[in-house]
């Protein structure tokens, strides 16, 4: 007996027990969702720690803890800035701040607080407290003393030489201070500026720093909140309307309530808080929970509706272990396939695409075990209890509940199947023009693309990159080889120096270059201020420093605000290799399914063909829609096998089980109509739920959310369409 046929016999002889043992371990698992810990850094995290920009953050850490990679707050004064009482605030407001203790600790001892207010009152030799307008005028008048010198660098003016804001800087190290710290004291100077503004007429100060970037996701990720259980009140909504029953409706979602808190238990127990075998929790954490909802809620209904075409002839325990030995196998494979194809982002360089493997791995099986397990155990308790009262059970067929979809679906796949030569060709125009178009994918994003479109930290980002090239932070240059190790080398260092203090520095850096040299026993550093307004300013500075480089050493460039960049590449070098991995890993785990119960490898072609199609049409669309591989995008090579193989496994195997008793295209159609009803109402429940997320006030995770409903409708297109037209053409001809 197989597996799953002695699965279906325990479930169904023993349901309580199962009912039981579930929600023991849901309980015992639930715990560690306390032990979830979230990422200092949400970009950094996702920095191959094995690459070289891996490599050299770490040096910075290790090697240069003080000057290797100072925290920049930037101070933000808009509107009348050079008004006597907004400079005397922006004084006191800075010495307030600098002076707190919590901040006071973060602070880089080498490098003074910087304001365009402290800068004026030192030019003008007075109290800012007695400043006057006559004092402001002369310290910032063109032609002065002052004029071209850092002050002029920190005030912003309109077209017409108006100021318009002014600027300050606030440096924080490393070296004595955790993440976690320095975000504390960000928060504090933030708190000191807004709170002084706000008591000022025509000028609003702010911030921007890492601690802004997070609170603005944080902030992002509250607002979000509402849009999960939203879109579980949408499943619950369509699981009623396709069942036509509250209690199939709750039992299927009750199951996917326990999915959900088996991910989050396990993100937990293994994160640092826990076994340590996976880092922190970052953005992608917020995603896997719908894509868990979206894709075991097909589990269940293909269960429920199997269940039902049985009831009509069987008693509750027969019907459920019928369903479980017949729609379980095509569920267990299309899981299996769908958790191979998750782990296989293990071979990946991001650590938390990694984790997002065996995370995701671990949900979809957790899906497997609970909906062919809990979800027809408890509808056999039910139903066991319905006939002990006298009661009828309910068995009315799933197509019931949706026929318009699934007429549309079954006639779609019958026509594509009886025209197959017809179907295929076309489908390979507009998959290869498609192709074409997915050449064009970008994978260039910045860091402000996770900020809520309308939080404050986003307005000041746009406005600084506006203005004056973007917020202030440090490019980082580590050479792997100690100074003075050999001639060459220093002078290739002195000859670099030169450079990024020259007029042909690469735009992105300060106009009024600070460029540092420092070496260790093994590593040279050079720092130097930058203004970073988007990916292409930072690849050019990256690719200009490493072309000025003359040396025979390695050299590395990193900063802050060049992590997006670095993170970008690496996901442009890993993409290709992970798609190719991961559908071929489909297609082999495919091919010794239904070679070892059908004796024909080729139908893995059927499984996996339309799913590449898919994958290409959603890439297309990435490019049509000018959306990017991002660390969110770029599960999507996965996520669409993990959704598509779903509907071509359980289309492909209801037919060849057809196929016994049926002519070939008759064998088709009565799939169609069957199992294809099933696929639709688990389509349009996962496409809920997806376009829900669109609506998330982070734009990644709502472009996302937009690509995945894309994904969802363009597999479930090529299911009724490219599946049948194969399955007719490789069909055993008689």
């Amino acid at each position: 007996m197989n597996p799953m046929a002695q699965w279906s016999r325990l479930v169904a002889t023993r349901p309580a027990v199962v009912v039981v043992v579930t929600l023991i371990l849901t309980v015992m698992v639930a715990a560690g969702a306390s032990r979830i810990e979230q990422a200092p850094d949400p970009l950094e995290a996702f920095v191959p720690t094995d690459s070289e920009a891996g490599r050299a953050l770490e040096v910075l850490e290790t090697e240069f803890p003080e000057a290797g990679r100072p925290s920049t707050i930037q101070l933000v004064a808009r509107g009348d800035v050079l008004d006597p009482v907004a400079i005397q605030a922006v004084v006191a407001a800075t010495e307030r701040a600098t002076s707190n203790s919590d901040v006071a600790t973060t602070l880089d001892a080498s490098r003074a607080p910087i304001t365009y207010a402290g800068l004026i009152a030192d030019a003008a030799d007075v109290d800012p407290a007695q400043l006057t307008t006559a004092d402001i005028a002369a310290a910032t008048r063109d032609g002065s003393a002052d004029a071209g010198t850092l002050l002029d660098a920190l005030l912003v003016r309109d077209g017409s030489g108006e100021v318009i804001a002014g600027l300050g800087t606030i440096t924080q190290q490393r070296t004595g201070s955790s993440v976690e710290e320095r975000i504390d004291a960000g928060e504090i100077v933030h708190t000191e500026f807004t709170t002084a503004g706000a008591d000022l007429d025509g000028v609003a100060l702010s911030t921007v720093s890492q601690a802004r970037f997070d609170a603005a996701i944080e902030d992002g990720l509250q607002d979000g909140q509402p849009v999960f259980p939203l879109a579980l009140v949408a499943l619950i909504v369509l699981l009623g309307l396709f069942f036509r029953t509250m209690s199939d409706s709750l039992v299927v979602f009750g199951g996917v309530i326990i999915v959900v808190v088996w991910f989050s238990g396990a993100q937990g127990w293994l994160g640092p808080a826990g076994l340590d075998l996976i880092g922190p929790a970052t953005l992608i954490g917020t995603i896997v929970p719908v894509m868990l909802v979206a894709l075991t809620v097909d589990y269940g209904i293909q269960i429920i509706g199997h269940y039902r075409e049985h009831l009509g002839d069987e008693t509750p325990g027969p019907a459920g272990r019928r369903s479980i030995a017949g729609a379980g196998v095509a569920v267990a494979i299309g899981a299996i396939t769908t958790i191979v194809a998750f782990a296989t982002n293990l071979a990946g360089p991001l650590p938390p695409i990694q984790d997002f493997g065996v995370l995701a791995a671990i949900g979809i099986a957790a899906g497997l075990f609970v909906m062919t397990g809990f979800v027809p155990a408890a509808r056999v308790l039910l139903d066991q209890r319905r006939l002990r009262k006298g009661r009828t059970v309910i068995n009315r067929p799933l197509t019931a509940g949706i026929p318009p979809v699934t007429r549309a679906f079954a006639a779609t796949a019958s026509v594509c199947a009886r025209n197959a030569a017809a179907t295929l060709a076309v489908a390979v125009v507009v998959v290869g023009a498609a192709a074409v178009a997915a050449a064009g994918v970008s994978t260039d994003f910045a860091n402000s693309d996770f900020l809520p479109d309308d939080h404050p930290t986003t307005e000041d980002l746009e406005f600084l990159a506006a203005e004056v090239g973007g917020a202030r932070s440090t490019v980082s240059i580590v050479i792997d080889r100690p100074a003075g190790l050999d001639p060459a080398t220093s002078t290739a260092l002195g000859e670099l120096d030169e450079f990024l203090r020259s007029d042909q520095r690469p735009a992105g850096l300060a106009d009024e270059p600070t460029a540092a040299l420092t070496s260790s026993d093994r590593y040279a550093l050079i720092t130097i201020d930058a203004l970073i307004d988007g990916p292409t300013t930072a690849r050019g500075v990256m690719t200009s420093i490493e072309n000025a480089w003359t040396g025979d050493a390695d050299i590395t460039v990193v900063g802050d605000d060049l992590i997006g960049t670095i993170v970008s590449d690496s996901i442009t070098d890993a993409q290709t290799t992970a798609t190719i991995i991961t559908i071929a890993t489909t297609l082999v785990v495919a091919a010794a399914y239904f070679t070892a119960t059908r004796r024909r490898p080729g139908v893995a072609l059927v499984v996996v063909a339309p799913i590449v199609a898919a994958l290409i049409l959603v890439l297309a669309a990435m490019t049509l829609f000018g959306i990017a591989y991002n660390p969110l995008t770029a599960i999507l090579t996965s996520l669409t096998i993990g959704i598509g193989v779903d509907y071509t496994i359980h289309l492909t195997h209801r037919t060849l089980d057809e196929q016994t008793n049926l002519p070939p295209q008759e064998a088709i159609e009565r799939a169609a109509h069957t199992t294809g009803s099933a696929l639709v109402a688990s389509a349009l429940t996962t496409l809920t739920g997806f376009t829900i997320l669109a609506f998330a006030p982070l734009p990644a995770i709502g472009e996302l959310g937009v690509l995945t409903a894309i994904t969802i409708t363009v597999t479930i297109a090529m299911t009724a369409t490219v599946a049948p037209a194969l399955l007719s053409f490789t069909a055993p001809r008689t």
